[in-house]
């Protein structure tokens, strides 16, 4: 390699660990910070008066009626009016409850369709919530601190709703009310550490998303999050919000997932430079917002991405296309000039195999590893190194620039809002062709390496692919990279087997970052222990075997999970059915925190307490098989109105939220084994 090929390179590592040090997010702000700026210590301490962080507080809960009742107190003491709005409601899964939302206005606002900041209070039972959605309730109610006495243009509402992580159902309740809503700021989670990102944005973005932007300190966000998450079956509010027609953004961070929906979501694990990220976005988007003209607004979306949290560069998503074509004729007119057409294609297979290579190491390297595991970082420099050795595949810079490019064009028409990473590097790798070649390799850097470094949070086990992949990509456009030696390249390779098997012996699970694994009592005639994971210390403490039969029928996955035998218990009664014509009664004879009944045949319609769930969006995802309807309710009883009497086959679940008592050894050698529950946590079934 010469020199430049050498200080390129140094220049990619300068950029890769400015990246990693903007992701840490920014400093947490003091108690003491000026009264109209966003404390992250401030807003610590009114996450611990009012959430409390220790205990989980599930929708329905005792301990969720207690958040909410200090939730309300906080918000009276700022000056709110403050209503307790409760609704029977309803998802289209269809998932249903009756839940209490928090709705909190400021007095003297004047009348019109408010910017609404929306948040949720409830938790998964497995956790105490201090960052899902403890951190988004701690933001909301400074927010509300620092906002009670300024003045807007338009009027402002704080939404803490109850039951989201039933499905979304404080939302749900929220709009049936049919609220006139002018923009909507939601805050969310899923983790407990890094930016906080802004990763979704309502249709026809574009009017809001610069200023929203603009006016963000350190706005961390890219069309890339925005358009992989609506191919995701992830929710939030504000996908209800969407459905509604509402204006609407979204933030959350996905950092340390490995605390995500388990019993370290606590106080503990929350990181205050998470929280003041958090919190300055939400404060920035809502001041922005209610100074907004909200009526009317524009159609057209953008794509747009970050330069390392400083600012963002965006373009209408309908010149995508053409920026793409305009790219790959200024390439194809450089390489047709500088190296011909044999040369040229030469090169464009070549860079096209570096891609699928990269790939294929990418996979290798996560080949038999759990999908999140304690220590990441090997794995993930073995895949980037990888990457960059695979880039030595390379040949000729204008079959390269003709490669960037060809894919450029595909993406803005199958993906506009990831083309910015083809479509940029692309255009100036088509342009050094006439002039210099040391400018695209700093560009990919700055758009590919966050990519790189954030996305085994969001994927896990498979982001290793895409890390191997950007890396492959970034060292493609560096100059005389595929000139260097066979010993360095050697060299290289023997340091990514190293990297390999260190990030192998490294233990999987840690105290802090455990394994996932719920211990059942399942009882559906046959009482079984069920383990939804398994390591040495359960499979030495009991005779678990994999069930023989699908114990989900009703799933577009067959379910068999792992059971050992379980004493029958006789204080805990089977839950009951009935049916009177149409109507199918499910009573759980012990009170159970929620019943479900699956029914496999045609439904007309369907009723479920006398409500009607809400159509499909057209963004809909369910793993329910086509010819089943599950229908799940948090309580102890519903009646199902099914539209018709004909003979259906049916299934009928209820669930507690908590264990008997005989399960305690088998929770005990679980808790000592580096591993924890998780979501629903140790719950008690019967099934009929």
């Amino acid at each position: 390699m010469n020199k430049r090929a050498v200080l390129v390179l140094l220049a990619i590592g300068l950029i890769a660990a400015a990246t990693a040090v903007r992701l840490g997010g920014p400093s947490p702000k003091p108690a003491t910070a000026s009264p109209n700026e966003f404390s992250a210590a401030r807003a610590l301490q009114a996450e611990k008066d009012t959430i409390g962080g220790t205990i989980p507080h599930p929708s329905g809960s005792n301990a969720n009626k207690a958040v909410r009742d200090r939730i309300v107190a906080r918000l009276q003491s700022l000056g709110y009016t403050v209503k307790i709005e409760t609704r029977f409601a309803c998802s289209a899964h269809p998932l249903c409850a009756t839940v209490e939302n928090i709705i909190a206005t400021r007095p003297g606002d004047k009348p019109g369709p408010p910017v609404l900041l929306a948040v949720h209070y409830d938790s998964v039972p497995a956790g105490p919530g201090a960052s899902d959605d403890g951190i988004g309730v701690a933001s909301a109610l400074e927010v509300a601190r620092i906002i009670r006495n300024e003045k807007f243009a338009n009027p402002i509402e704080i939404l803490i709703d109850d039951g989201e992580e039933l499905g979304l159902l404080g939302a749900e309740g929220f709009v049936q009310g049919m609220p006139s809503v002018g923009a909507v700021v939601n805050l969310e989670a899923r983790g407990t550490s890094g930016p906080s990102y802004l990763f979704e944005t309502s249709a026809n973005n574009r009017w809001f998303l610069g200023p929203i932007a603009r006016s963000l300190p350190m706005p961390v966000t890219t069309s890339l999050f925005a358009a992989i998450y609506d191919l995701l079956p992830n929710d939030t509010d504000l996908t209800v919000f969407k459905r509604e027609g509402m204006t609407g953004i979204n933030f959350a961070p996905i950092g340390n997932v490995n605390a995500y929906h388990t019993p370290n979501d606590n106080i503990a694990h929350v990181d205050l430079r998470t929280l003041q990220h958090q919190g300055d976005n939400a404060l920035a988007a809502v001041r922005t917002f209610a100074n907004m003209d909200l009526r009317h607004p524009p159609r057209g979306n953008s794509v747009w991405f970050d330069v390392l949290g400083f600012f963002i560069v965006s373009w209408p998503a309908s010149w995508t296309l053409f920026f793409a074509i305009a790219g790959l004729l200024i390439a194809g007119l450089g390489a047709a000039l500088r190296e011909g057409r044999n040369e040229t294609l030469i090169g464009f297979a070549l860079f096209l195999a570096t891609i699928i290579v990269a790939a294929l190491v990418g996979i290798v390297i996560g080949l038999g590893a759990p999908a999140w595991v304690a220590h990441p970082w090997p794995l993930i420099a073995a895949a980037a190194l990888a990457g960059f050795l695979v880039a030595c595949l390379r040949r000729g810079n204008g079959g390269i620039a003709v490669g960037w490019n060809v894919l450029a064009v595909v993406v803005a028409v199958l993906m506009p809002g990831a083309s910015y990473l083809f479509i940029v590097p692309g255009i100036l790798l088509g342009v050094a062709l006439f002039t210099v070649d040391f400018i695209a390799p700093i560009v990919a850097a700055l758009l590919w390496a966050p990519l790189a470094l954030v996305i085994y949070a969001a994927l896990g086990r498979n982001g290793l692919v895409v890390v191997a992949v950007a890396a492959a990509l970034i060292g493609s456009t560096v100059p005389r990279w595929s000139q260097i030696k066979l010993k360095s390249i050697g060299a290289g390779a023997a340091v990514v087997i190293l990297l390999v098997l260190v990030g192998r012996l490294l233990p999987a699970y840690t105290a802090t970052k455990p394994q996932r694994i719920n211990i059942d009592y399942f009882d559906d005639g046959t009482p079984h222990w069920l383990a939804t994971g398994m390591n040495d210390s359960l499979a030495a403490s009991g005779k678990f075997v994999r069930a023989k039969n699908d114990l989900a029928p009703w799933s577009m996955f067959p379910s068999h999970p792992l059971l050992a035998p379980a004493p029958k218990l006789a204080n805990i009664p089977p839950v009951v059915v009935t049916r009177e014509g149409s109507i199918i009664h499910v009573r759980s004879q012990r009170n159970a925190d929620r019943v479900v009944l699956a029914i496999h045949g045609k439904v007309p319609s369907l009723r479920v307490n006398g409500v009607v769930p809400p159509p499909r969006p057209k963004r809909f995802h369910t793993f329910i098989a086509s010819d089943w309807t599950r229908i799940m309710l948090r309580g102890s009883s519903m009646d199902v109105d099914v539209g018709t009497t004909a003979p259906l086959q049916y299934i009928a679940t209820d669930m507690t939220y908590a264990p008997p008592f005989e399960a305690n050894p088998l929770i005990r050698t679980r808790n000592i084994s580096n591993a924890t529950r998780s979501d629903d946590g140790d719950v008690t079934i019967t099934q009929r």
